[in-house]
């Protein structure tokens, strides 16, 4: 009996610390910081316990995830030791994700690349419910202006005003100045590697 609960233990443990994420962050990179939390938010809603760092941790047992921007000081410091060929990373917005020694090193070519290289890791975590043991891609968007159009008109004429003469106020357009829908509206754009956003108000 004590050799079998000693095997649960060390069962216990084991998937205990295969459940630990440590990311590691720059906690100036907005976008990057941006990107970090998504995939806490999605780790932990999948039963992991998350960490942030702005350090690769020595001899760490949690899975580690390294976010940050091609050439920067803080990626520098931290893939230094990592033998990653970032030769081809090259387009704006860009990404490549790879792994080396249980760590998965996002890079990102600018600030948008690293944000959206995080988000590829999320979406990954949201689909199968695990961190993926090892991953290696790279992938840059094909399209430089991604973005949605709305429309700031109205089926009626407003009283004393011309055609498509419609101005921005909160009696005309009262959600245009719903802060909590305009965050969740451009949060979804970010999911949707979105990058800009047009107003409509004629022709």
């Amino acid at each position: 009996m004590k050799y079998l609960s000693l095997l649960f233990l060390g069962l216990w443990v084991a998937f205990a610390s295969a459940q630990n994420i440590t990311i590691v962050r720059d906690a100036n990179a907005v976008r990057a910081n941006f990107g970090a939390e998504k995939i806490a938010e999605i780790a932990t809603q999948k039963g992991f316990a998350v960490t942030f760092s702005e350090k690769v941790p020595k001899n760490s047992k949690n899975r580690v995830i390294v976010i940050g921007e091609k050439g920067s000081d803080f990626w520098k410091q931290n893939s230094k030791k990592a033998n990653i060929d970032d030769s081809q990373l090259t387009k704006k917005e860009g990404f490549q994700i790879s792994t080396q020694k249980d760590i998965i090193f996002v890079e990102g070519f600018d600030a948008s690349g690293a944000l959206y290289g995080a988000l590829e890791i999320a979406d990954k975590i949201k689909e199968s419910g695990k961190l993926p043991a090892e991953i290696n891609e790279n992938d840059s968007p094909e399209m430089v202006l991604r973005g949605t159009c709305i429309g700031m008109q109205k089926t009626t004429y407003l009283e004393g005003r011309g055609v498509y003469e419609y101005p921005y106020t909160p009696e005309s357009f009262p959600w245009f100045y719903d802060k909590a829908l305009w965050t969740k509206y451009l949060d979804m754009m970010v999911e949707n590697r979105m990058n800009s956003l047009y107003l409509w108000n004629g022709h």
